[in-house]
């Protein structure tokens, strides 16, 4: 696959693919997009033809998932959209902030951040749930600490959880389970690290 094609997807294409990444497990039928996108069905249909068997699979009963597997650097891409489009609205301002401070001081290449939970789904979370990812167990106090320290400058309530690869290879192994890396799934927002996060994925949940 191009790995440019993400410059090629039109508009309809993108916000297809912006359904299947924020329920990275979940099957839907063309029908179902075009209803969550209130889009016309034959639109969503033609439009959503290329993405078969490429960014998307195709299961037996004709449903449609995300082909989270592959093409890492797009499904990020995609995220990378879904995420700036909360962050830019006016009620998310303090947390864009929160997040920019975070930004500041991350100098690890491994580092994946990610919203979960009520602050995805609701406009007034009673807290903002925060996953991070980090790539050695050493790490995880260090995180943990210096993201508080951030946290405290603001208003918001945050719950913070800092955990390891090792971690997610552990709570992928109980798909059944109820668990962070399983909720979250289909229910995120990736702030940063998306790419290292479907890759790590991939691996993950074989």
């Amino acid at each position: 696959m191009d790995n440019n094609i993400y410059k090629m997807l039109t508009k309809d294409q993108i916000k297809i693919m912006q359904v299947f990444v924020s329920k990275i497990t979940q099957s839907f039928t063309i029908r179902g997009v075009a209803k969550t996108l209130k889009k016309d069905h034959a639109q969503i249909h033609k439009a959503i033809q290329p993405l078969i068997k490429v960014l998307l699979n195709q299961t037996q009963e004709k449903r449609l998932v995300l082909n989270y597997k592959e093409n890492s650097e797009e499904l990020a891409y995609i995220e990378y959209l879904r995420t700036k489009e909360f962050l830019t609205t006016p009620k998310n301002k303090t947390l864009k902030f929160f997040i920019n401070d975070v930004m500041k001081v991350i100098k690890d290449e491994y580092f994946i951040m990610i919203l979960f939970g009520s602050v995805v789904k609701t406009n007034n979370p009673r807290d903002i749930d925060v996953f991070v990812i980090v790539d050695n167990l050493n790490k995880i106090d260090s995180t943990d600490r210096f993201l508080g320290n951030i946290a405290s400058r603001y208003s918001l309530k945050f719950d913070i959880n800092v955990v390891s690869v090792e971690s997610i290879y552990e709570m992928a192994g109980h798909r059944d389970e109820k668990n962070v890396l399983n909720e979250l799934l289909n229910k995120h927002l990736i702030i940063y690290g998306g790419e290292n996060f479907y890759k790590l994925l991939k691996n993950a949940r074989r």
